[in-house]
């Protein structure tokens, strides 16, 4: 068992120990101390960083009762004493962001009669998800009074350990499925839950909390997305800096910002949708321009094209057009993130448009569908547009009466 001094005292940062297990691992080194100040991943916080012995920190797990330290660089041998230091500013981030959870989770039972079901301590943001299935804006808003609230009032947090569940306090918002010790954090005459992760001393140390998002989650859950402290003013900062430039981009006041972006997105579709228009007022010119050069047939002409990814938009209409013309057969192919082919057999040609398809994608991952006349599908963006394009042309080619 390794003794964990974050336990005891968040603030201990810089710790020595006995190195009492050394093993290879894939980053480097699995390393067990006598004791340890580095908290390892669990309850939905990440794991502390830092340095030990001379090389850095870059995991920490629990394993039955024992702490390992994932290290790269420098490995001290068994026996030897080690010197460790914790990641200050991580730490910090994580004590604010873990008491701010613990804060926002009674806060949100008080306002809004909603339960915590599971935490996640991510890198850039911090969500809870709730037991209820929606709540209203006037409720979110009176969470993060509530909070404010009880971070002015710089309440006391402490930590204490039990070693019998018969000892555990009778407020526990949760109770501990635990067989030995537990450990029990309390934002005074506030909230009390078991916990091992590590926390602020004091409310205020958390700064600030601000609520970012909330989505429906399925089987009537409702996940909070929120920030903390140092988070939550990296956050405002951003969020200050977006609408400082969009009030100077549309040259208008904050408040005219919504209105003014609406106003552009509006007229920006009503454009969208004249070219859309336009274009296919013009695909039998285009259609016209492609038979031009398209492969003389024995009954008709072959047209296989590439569409620049920028047109990919048209291609189905384009496709339609080709469709109209009786003596001709079409393959029109576009590459990008989202390949796409299209096959048009005009007239009364013996060949299925979504038989050669469905051959032709299948085999490469694709899929697609549609009539004898004109069929559309989509394949892996890793395939040559090119190639599919040919292979299209080839099996068109062997189809066809000789």
């Amino acid at each position: 068992m390794t003794e964990r001094l974050y336990f005891h005292d968040a603030n201990e940062l810089e710790f020595d120990a006995r190195v009492i297990a050394v093993t290879p691992h894939a980053r480097g080194h699995a390393i067990v101390l006598d004791r340890t100040a580095f908290y390892p991943e669990g309850g939905g916080q990440p794991a502390d960083s830092g340095e030990l012995g001379g090389g850095r920190v870059v995991d920490v797990q629990e394993s039955d009762g024992a702490i390992v330290h994932v290290v790269e660089g420098r490995t001290p041998e068994v026996g030897a004493r080690v010197v460790g230091r914790v990641d200050a500013g991580r730490r910090q981030d994580h004590r604010e962001q873990h008491s701010g959870q613990h804060l926002l989770t009674r806060a949100f039972i008080r306002v809004a009669g909603a339960n915590t079901l599971s935490f996640h301590l991510g890198a850039d943001v911090a969500t809870i998800d709730l037991d209820k299935a929606a709540l209203s804006d006037r409720q979110f808003e009176a969470v993060e009074d509530e909070a404010a609230r009880v971070i002015r009032d710089d309440r006391k947090v402490t930590a204490a350990l039990y070693l019998d569940p018969s000892e555990r306090p009778t407020d526990l918002r949760k109770i501990p499925i635990v067989d030995g010790a537990f450990r029990v954090i309390t934002i005074d005459e506030y909230d009390v839950c078991a916990c091992g992760g590590t926390h602020v001393d004091r409310t205020a140390e958390i700064g600030a909390i601000a609520l970012v998002r909330h989505e429906k989650l399925p089987g009537d859950r409702l996940r909070v997305t929120f920030v903390c402290g140092g988070r939550a003013r990296r956050d405002h900062r951003a969020k200050s800096r977006l609408v400082r430039d969009l009030v100077k981009t549309l040259s208008v006041g904050e408040a005219d910002v919504l209105a003014a972006v609406a106003q552009r997105i509006a007229r920006a579709a009503d454009l969208d949708k004249a070219r859309r228009e336009l274009e296919r007022e013009l695909i039998p010119t285009r259609v016209d321009r492609l038979v031009a050069d398209a492969e003389p047939l024995r009954a008709g002409r072959l047209l296989v094209t590439l569409v620049p990814a920028s047109e990919r938009d048209g291609l189905q209409d384009l496709a339609r057009g080709c469709s109209q013309r009786k003596d001709l057969i079409a393959v029109l192919c576009s590459g990008g993130d989202k390949p796409q082919c299209a096959i048009a057999c005009g007239g009364d040609h013996a060949l299925s448009a979504a038989a050669v398809l469905k051959a032709l994608l299948e085999p490469i991952g694709g899929r697609g569908g549609g009539s004898p006349r004109l069929a559309f599908g989509g394949f892996p963006a890793q395939v040559d547009a090119a190639v599919v394009a040919a292979a299209a042309r080839a099996a068109i080619l062997a189809a066809l009466p000789a």
